[in-house]
């Protein structure tokens, strides 16, 4: 199968960048998908939570920036779904994957330092 990818989407915290998702037919299950988590920092590791919308799937595992597909699937680090399940695909043919940001394990020495900054700048006087 060949990988289709997401737009980009971003968590709260802006520093954390662009993340993306995946995803990639099975060609030993047909009929089947892996949805993997990507973000564009090779050294970040999240902890994210994955569900479809009907809610029939649902994993949260540890994304590591800079992984293959093959290296994630070996690790179990991505969300199984079976398409020809009830309600998830839409009537429109489209997939609607939740992505939710359970833990930062891991980000560089000096992106973690300017976040604590820009916390503080949220508390600053506005100026109208």
């Amino acid at each position: 199968g060949q990988l289709v990818p997401s737009p980009p989407f971003r968590f709260h915290h802006v520093l954390l960048g662009d993340m993306y998702l995946e995803l990639l037919p099975r060609e030993d299950l047909p009929g089947h998908c892996a949805v993997f988590f990507r973000c564009r920092v090779p050294t970040m590791r999240l902890g994210v939570k994955l569900e479809d919308s009907s809610g029939a799937f649902c994993k949260t595992f540890e994304s590591i920036g800079k992984s293959s597909p093959e290296d994630d699937l070996k690790a179990s680090r991505f969300l199984g779904i079976n398409a020809a399940a009830p309600r998830v695909i839409q009537p429109d043919g489209s997939l609607t994957i939740r992505a939710t940001l359970e833990q930062v394990v891991a980000i560089p020495g000096k992106l973690a330092e300017l976040m604590p900054r820009l916390d503080e700048r949220v508390h600053w006087p506005k100026r109208l």
